[in-house]
Formats: structure tokens, C-alpha cells, sequence
């Protein structure tokens, strides 16, 4: 079976071509959910998608008939995509995402049949959340690591996710800004040359203390002390990255002592987040760590895409 998986975010668009669970061709286009708000019309979106499905299948008679199904997730389903599912409330597995997911016609953009997968929030019980292809996200690094049981998937982003699963459902979601406050602080204060442009792998000795005295202190405090090791103190850019990296996660850690016990813990993404997360939890907090390699994290939505799809079907 040929079917595409649409992933969706805030700024890109990457549509996936495959056969069953093999990869045959990938487009990404800058345009994301951002557009639309910016714009206050999908226009952009619609334009990027059926230039997508142009570049993976050819514009000649009987092009679609090469895809069956067009399995969507992320921020495509929202209010600033192409079409408004509603989320799930949790606890919800692959099953319950299947179920409730939405088989759409859209001909403006192609004849290829939609499926929208809904986001997940949290129950009405537990502290307000919601996420938007995560959940896809974490079911496709479930199955791709073969992980049937309890855990907390960490996927570090602009938005860190934390995803409670208990045997195998999602139960809960809890997000962080902190890629998007650490950017923001790198980028529009005065640490902007205390840091180097490019952020490398975190040093161990430096990022710990970052999120010990961040703990002891708060993150502000530690933050300015990165101006600190600047002017005072013989330091490297790479060594003020690395206490700031930590600061900056000091509450991600927080956040994953109330809300994953003693859970194993299953981390994605990219570096340096991804490694300087499994060190800092390694260092302070009880629960064992796996790391999701790149190849892993990379086929993760497309494989949560393809599970729920054939449930459904």
C-alpha cells in the first residue's frame, strides 16, 4: 500500500510518500500553522501541500491514484491547518486515536483522501495540557523500540513535551517553553555574544552546575552568572553554553519529578538538548534513561502515523 504521511508543525510542512512502513520520497516546505495566524488564512498551507503531492507523485492524469490515503498529524489539524479535529481527552492509545480520527475530503487541494489524527489533552482531572502530533510521535517510538509498558517519552523541542504512558496509553502531557526562552535569551540579551552562534555538545562538569545552582538559586540568578563566567572567570563560549544549557533546564527536571515518579524515561530529538537531558536526569533524578537515536526519532511520527492508520483501516 502507497499512502503519504503529513506532519504538520508551527513553520514546515514535510509530506512522506511510502510503501507500507518503507520511505520512497520526502518533501518539506517552510509553511506551518504560523503562516496562517500570521496571514489570518490557509492559503499558504493549501499552495505548500498540493505543491508537496505535485513534487512526490507527478502532476499527470491519474497521479493521485499512486497514494491511497494522506495520514495527517501535528498542528495540520488545528485551527491554522487544513482542517479542525477536536482533541482526544486522554488516556488514549493507538486504538482510541484510530477510532476518533477523521477521514476528510478536501478537493481543493487533492482527490487523495485525508485522515486527520486528533491531538491529545489531558483529563479533566489532571493539570491542563494538550498537544497537537506528539502523541503520534510517541506511539511510532513506542512501536520502533518495541515498548509496550510505562514510561515518560521527553521529546526536547522549542516546546519540551514530557508524555506519561501507562501500558501503552498516553495518560497525560506536561510542556516547558524552554527551547523557545532559551533562544530568546541567547539571541535578545546581553548573553548574546557571552554565548557562541552555534550550540555545541554540552560539557558535563559546566552543565550541572548550571542546573544545580539554578535549583539552589533560581534560573535568573544562574542566568546572569553566565555574564559572570564572561567577565570575571577564564571560560570558553562552549563552557558558558554548557552552564546555561543546564539553568535553563533545571525546571524540565522539576517537571519530571512531579509528574513521571521513578519511570523509565525515553528521550528524541536533536543534540544538544537530547544529551544534555540524559545527563542531567542520569545526575539528579532516580529514573533510568534511553536514548532514541536519530534515525529512530526521525521515522517516529511516520511509524505512530502508519499504526494508527492500519487500525483504523
Amino acid at each position: 500500500m502507497k499512502w503519504i504521511a503529513l506532519d504538520g508543525g508551527t513553520t514546515n510542512t514535510r509530506l512522506r510518500l511510502m510503501e507500507a512502513d518503507t520511505l520512497l520520497a520526502e518533501e518539506k516546505r517552510p509553511v506551518g500553522a504560523g503562516d496562517t495566524a500570521r496571514t489570518g488564512s490557509n492559503a499558504q498551507l493549501k499552495a505548500a501541500v498540493r505543491d508537496g503531492l505535485r513534487a512526490l507523485l507527478g502532476s499527470g492524469a491519474g497521479a493521485e491514484r499512486n497514494a491511497e490515503v494522506i495520514v495527517a498529524s501535528g498542528m495540520i489539524g488545528s485551527e491554522l491547518g487544513l482542517y479542525t479535529i477536536p482533541h482526544l481527552r486522554a488516556p488514549a492509545g493507538a486504538a482510541e486515536l484510530a477510532a476518533a480520527g477523521e477521514l476528510v475530503q478536501l478537493p481543493e487541494i487533492t482527490p487523495i483522501p485525508f485522515f486527520f489524527i486528533p491531538g491529545v489533552k489531558n483529563a479533566a482531572d489532571d493539570r491542563l495540557d494538550l498537544m497537537r502530533g506528539e502523541e503520534t510521535e510517541c506511539l511510532g517510538l513506542m512501536a520502533q523500540l518495541g515498548i509496550t509498558g510505562s514510561l515518560t517519552a521527553m521529546l526536547p523541542g522549542t516546546h519540551n513535551k514530557l508524555i506519561r504512558v501507562r501500558d501503552g496509553r498516553i495518560t497525560a502531557c506536561y510542556t516547558a517553553m524552554s527551547g523557545e526562552i532559551l533562544s530568546a535569551i541567547a539571541e535578545q540579551t546581553l548573553l548574546k555574544n557571552a554565548l557562541p552562534e552555534k550550540w555545541p555538545l554540552a560539557q558535563r562538569t559546566e552543565l550541572r552546575a548550571g542546573c544545580r545552582d539554578a535549583q539552589q538559586y533560581g534560573m535568573m540568578h544562574a542566568m546572569f552568572h553566565v555574564r559572570m563566567m564572561q567577565t570575571q572567570l577564564h571560560t570558553t563560549p562552549e563552557q558558558r553554553f554548557s552552564y546555561f544549557l543546564g539553568a535553563g533546564l533545571a525546571d524540565d527536571l522539576k517537571l519530571l519529578t512531579c509528574f513521571a515518579g521513578v519511570d523509565p524515561v525515553v528521550i528524541a530529538g536533536s543534540d544538544p538538548m537530547k544529551t544534555a537531558f540524559a545527563d542531567l536526569i542520569g545526575a539528579f533524578c532516580p529514573n533510568p534513561v534511553r536514548l532514541a537515536d536519530s534515525a529512530t526519532a526521525s521515522r517516529s511520527t511516520v511509524a505512530g502515523a502508519y499504526r494508527i492508520w492500519l487500525l483504523r483501516k
